[in-house]
């Protein structure tokens, strides 16, 4: 589990919303982005209490994202670069902890 905790739906959101844009499908992108957004924004107190400097990393690159995806003149190759640096520092984030000693 990574210093947030358990960020797997987050992952799982950012995931679905990458595999929409590589298919074009920019509408249900923005979508899923929103609700990645408001799921953050549900769980953000209780993150930020868990590691206020992971936490802001994380929720820079979410703006990121929606910035992206929610632009008048989406370009799909930043909507899908901005999604792929979320995603791997999702992973990063969840590897650095299970390969810590003390991530227990």
């Amino acid at each position: 589990i990574s210093p947030l905790g358990d960020l797997s739906v987050f992952l799982k959101i950012s995931e679905d919303a990458l595999n929409r844009v590589k298919t074009g499908d920019m509408s249900t992108a923005r979508s899923r982005v929103t609700d990645l957004e408001t799921d953050w924004d549900k769980a953000s107190s209780n993150l930020r209490s868990m590691n206020s400097g992971k936490w802001t990393l994380v929720d820079r690159s979410i703006d990121d994202v929606l910035r992206q995806l929610r632009a008048v003149h989406q370009d799909p190759g930043l909507c899908r670069s901005s999604l792929e640096k979320l995603i791997a520092l999702f992973i990063s984030l969840d590897r650095n902890s299970s390969s810590s000693p003390d991530s227990k």
